[in-house]
């Protein structure tokens, strides 16, 4: 059985948005947006995620985000679903990130506040995220996360993301990644990324926009 640790680890980063190395923004309008990603945990953990994302507006952009794990021999299926509200663009961005989430076979059910500062400079926009995951059965067991990093403009299509993390609570961790997102088309940009946390992570996945 995947341990509750592990479990709120997968919340934790599927509610934001599943396992991608990079920031908020509303979709396009409709069901504008699909994502997969394939991620790889050092000690034999490995996830395949997706994010399907609906596009209203600046307050209202759902997304469901299913997750399949595989961890030392043993597997579960997940499932989030997040809201994106952009609350303030002017100097700096606010979005506003709720979600709940739920694992069938541990029977781990979440909900999750998020919330993402960016700072757009131009070539280089900073940012920090910080989420809050509570188990629904024991509000005792809960997990944070913060990520402070910056995406940086290299060229048209291209981006690259650092980033610095810290997990505190049930799942207590530092996390150091760094990424590049390429659009290769209009309607399709791979995002990747490598990094350590509590041993080498990596992840690969792609981004479809349809509008």
């Amino acid at each position: 059985m995947i341990s509750i640790r592990f479990g709120l680890l997968v919340f934790l980063l599927t509610s934001f948005q599943a396992f991608a190395l990079d920031t908020y923004e509303p979709y396009s309008s409709g069901f504008s947006d699909y994502e997969i990603y394939y991620t790889n945990f050092d000690g034999g953990n490995h996830t395949i995620s997706a994010n399907v994302g609906y596009g209203g507006g600046d307050y209202f952009n759902p997304a469901i985000n299913p997750v399949l794990g595989f961890s030392s021999g043993s597997s579960f299926s997940a499932l989030s679903i997040m809201n994106i509200s952009n609350l303030y663009k002017g100097v700096f961005e606010f979005d506003f990130v709720p979600a709940v989430g739920w694992d069938f076979e541990s029977r781990i059910n979440t909900f999750t506040l998020g919330f993402e500062w960016t700072l757009p400079l131009g070539v280089i926009t900073p940012y920090l995220q910080h989420a809050h995951t509570f188990l629904a059965e024991d509000l005792g067991s809960n997990a944070s996360i913060a990520n402070l990093g910056t995406a940086v403009y290299l060229f048209e299509g291209g981006e690259a993301f650092a980033q610095a993390s810290k997990a505190f609570g049930n799942v207590n961790f530092w996390s150091y990644e760094a990424g590049f997102n390429y659009r290769l088309v209009k309607s399709m940009e791979l995002i990747s990324s490598v990094g350590y946390r509590e041993g080498f992570i990596a992840s690969l996945g792609a981004i479809f926009t349809l509008e």
